[in-house]
């Protein structure tokens, strides 16, 4: 290819070069001006309209589609076509647009690039080359980058220096256009309040914080010179009215929050962004168990207890607590001053084991990562100490002073470990006392029982004149402490000397004595009255009702002198063998009770029963002789009577 061929495809690439330069300055210019349009636009709808937050999210997609269709369309893509203008356009295409320049060209321009490519393809051909040369020079004189002119128009020039203007004047004068619309653009997901003639203060993210079920109270202030007369709470598209607490004060309360709640403020024409009252789930206490086995000895079985606060276990024995949470990191039991690890932890449960030795006022309180202050629970654990055991006893003596009778009971929480008599031998000279001696009585499965114990001194070859002291004493079965035992108040017992045995028989005769003596007196009454009534009867043929019934009368009288002769009888034999016993009486007094003890024999005889029975039977068949000789006869035995007694208490 000759010289004049090569300066001939240099000049079409540099007016290729020139026309991608051309349309890369004008598409810098036009894409400017579009954008400038475009932002003031964008801008001024949403800086004037405060469109909701559909309608933001609508331009700012229509921002960024438009913005980013103009860069490319007119900038990226001239800027690309320039770097790239040798594949963007062929030698051919550039040869049709520079002939529509140069109108002395044509199709010259064009026709000479088709000669040599002919020639390229074909090989060598003087003509042909000769052809293409001529056409060469002549094409010469032309600089084909002339026919591109790179300044636009002054129209162009000023109407976009007048909109670059406009534009920075807006910038400079009123920056909140664009500042405070774009920040509202841009974040289109969010609320915006519209200014109005007031203002609404309320706390912020930190404060909108409770804890779950916890009552939560907002308040809002609104100052300015026109506030709403009323404030709502816009929650899950219901409207909740707020409370007025004064003319700029306003609150509402949420009731015990479960979850998390988004709501909106709304006075008027005023709508706050969306908030959010975040609620952390508290740490609660659900329930507790209380597993208690008593200590063996007790007897008690073992027992649950899950609903009281306050309950009462025996001392020694041993708790198994169980505690079930919730939402809970940490659970804390104290009781005065002394704090309680748990002996097992599984998940929201908690175990503690305790051995019971005093009584514990519990607090139980659970935390988590949000609350140090989660539910509080009192738990009132109160111990039962092993109790003392209790025992009374009672002492009765007979007469004569050798056998003592003892009554008592023992009675005691849970049971007993022994239970004896303790006595002591006194000697009254050196008033000193011998060593306890224990007698056991027996003991029965129980926590009470009474107790018997006949104590004859004759059993424990004591004397007359001997002094002893007693009394009974108990013990518990107390596996914690010990055995605990208490006492009966000391009985004093002392066998009866000869002085003493001698006063008694001397008491015993007087007394049985005296009781002869009323029966004298009263068996002179009977015969009396039996005297009277013969009287009655010797006047009468016939004996009447009235006779009767005093008969009747006597007769009962006359059978409680039997009764009483019993009596004398059975005494005096004791009184006989008493003396015999302690030998208080000589041969001589001991026939002279045979004698009186004779006399008893004879004063209430055999003979003297048939009289009776024999009236009962006349006194109802009314037989006025029969009767009169019957009482006849019981008048002579009571007389017979009367005349024993007599003697006898002559002697």
């Amino acid at each position: 290819m000759s010289i004049e061929n090569r300066q001939l495809i240099e000049k079409i690439q540099a007016f290729i070069r020139r026309f991608y330069l051309n349309r890369l300055l004008k598409g810098l210019l036009l894409g400017i001006v579009l954008l400038i349009l475009l932002v003031l636009g964008i801008h001024g709808l949403e800086f004037f309209l405060w469109l909701p937050s559909t309608g933001r999210m609508l331009l700012f997609w229509i921002y960024v589609t438009g913005a980013g269709f103009i860069s490319i369309k007119y900038i990226f893509l001239p800027l690309y076509q320039l770097f790239t203008y040798r594949r963007q356009m062929s030698a051919s295409e550039a040869a049709r647009l520079i002939g529509k320049h140069f109108s002395e060209i044509e199709d010259r321009l064009l026709n000479t690039l088709q000669l040599q490519e002919s020639a390229v393809k074909n090989g060598s051909d003087p003509l042909l080359e000769a052809a293409i040369d001529q056409r060469t020079e002549s094409l010469a004189v032309y600089q084909f980058s002339n026919a591109i002119a790179l300044r636009p128009s002054r129209n162009v020039l000023f109407s976009s220096a007048a909109l670059l203007l406009v534009f920075l004047i807006i910038i400079i004068w009123k920056p909140a256009i664009f500042n405070d619309s774009g920040k509202r653009i841009v974040r289109y997901n969010q609320s915006f309040v519209k200014p109005l003639p007031f203002t609404i203060s309320f706390p912020d993210k930190e404060a909108l914080k409770t804890m779950q079920n916890k009552d939560y109270e907002l308040v809002i202030r609104a100052s300015g010179e026109e506030v709403p007369a009323e404030f709502y709470l816009q929650i899950q598209g219901g409207r909740q009215l707020m409370k007025r607490e004064n003319a700029s004060t306003f609150s509402y309360v949420f009731k015990k929050p479960g979850k998390s709640i988004q709501f909106f403020i709304k006075g008027g024409d005023y709508l706050s962004q969306p908030l959010t009252l975040e609620v952390f789930p508290r740490p609660v206490i659900l329930a507790y168990e209380a597993e208690v086995a008593p200590p063996k000895y007790t007897g008690l079985g073992g027992f649950e207890v899950s609903e009281q606060t306050d309950f009462f276990v025996p001392e020694g024995s041993r708790i198994a607590l169980s505690f079930y949470t919730r939402d809970t990191d940490s659970l804390q039991m104290w009781a005065q001053d002394s704090l309680f690890s748990p002996a097992e932890t599984n998940g929201n449960e908690w175990h503690y084991d305790i051995y019971l030795t005093e009584s514990f006022d519990l607090t139980i309180q659970s935390s988590n990562a949000f609350t140090k202050s989660g539910d509080k629970f009192p738990l009132k654990i109160q111990m039962i100490p092993d109790a003392y055991p209790d025992i009374v006893g009672d002492m009765v003596t007979e007469e004569l002073g050798k056998k003592y009778y003892f009554s008592g009971a023992i009675v005691d929480d849970y049971g007993f470990r022994r239970l004896a008599m303790v006595y002591h031998l006194l000697d009254t000279e050196n008033d000193e006392k011998s060593k306890p001696f224990y007698i056991d009585l027996p003991l029965q499965k129980s926590s009470h029982q009474n107790f018997y114990y006949l104590f004859e001194s004759d059993s424990f070859n004591l004397v007359a004149g001997d002094k002893v002291e007693a009394y009974f004493e108990v013990w518990d079965n107390d596996a914690i402490n010990g055995p605990k035992s208490k006492k009966t108040p000391t009985f004093s017992l002392q066998i009866p000397g000869m002085e003493t045995l001698d006063s008694i028989a001397d008491k015993r005769e007087n007394s049985l004595l005296n009781e002869m003596d009323r029966a004298l007196i009263e068996a002179a009454d009977v015969r009396k009255e039996l005297e009277k009534l013969l009287q009655d009867l010797a006047t009468k043929q016939q004996p009447d009702w009235s006779d009767k019934q005093k008969l009747e009368d006597l007769f009962e009288r006359q059978k409680k002198l039997e009764e009483k002769f019993d009596k004398f009888h059975d005494e005096q034999s004791k009184q006989i063998k008493f003396e015999e016993e302690n030998q208080l009486t000589d041969k001589k007094l001991l026939k002279k009770q045979e004698e009186i003890q004779q006399l008893f024999d004879e004063v209430f005889s055999e003979e003297m029963k048939e009289v009776m029975e024999e009236i009962k039977k006349i006194m109802e068949e009314l037989d006025k002789d029969q009767m009169q000789k019957m009482l006849q006869d019981l008048k002579n035995d009571s007389k017979k009577m009367e005349d024993l007694l007599d003697r006898n208490l002559i002697f």
